[in-house]
């Protein structure tokens, strides 16, 4: 869980999993994925438009529900969670 925990705290604005200091955050649509770190995962992505890599993730996504539903639905939760 560790790997997505620092994916979400990488692919959100603000502090740690996203949490703005700001009352309220303004969303923001990130076109071309930034600089987020110097993990494999994070240079393979870095400089590429986000829906291009959202579309993997979300490809990713459906084959770890396939593979282990246990971690995907705990993902899930966790994502869904985030306000």
């Amino acid at each position: 869980m560790a790997v997505f925990y620092t994916i979400l705290d990488h692919l959100r604005p603000g502090n740690s999993y996203g949490m703005s200091a700001d009352p309220e955050p303004q969303a923001t649509k990130e076109t071309v994925i930034g600089e987020h770190g110097t993990t494999e995962f994070f240079l393979s992505v870095e400089g590429k438009d986000a829906d291009k890599v959202w579309s993997i993730i979300g490809e990713l996504m459906d084959a770890l529900k396939v593979l282990n539903p246990k971690l995907y639905s705990r993902t899930i939760e966790r994502l869904t969670a985030i306000e």
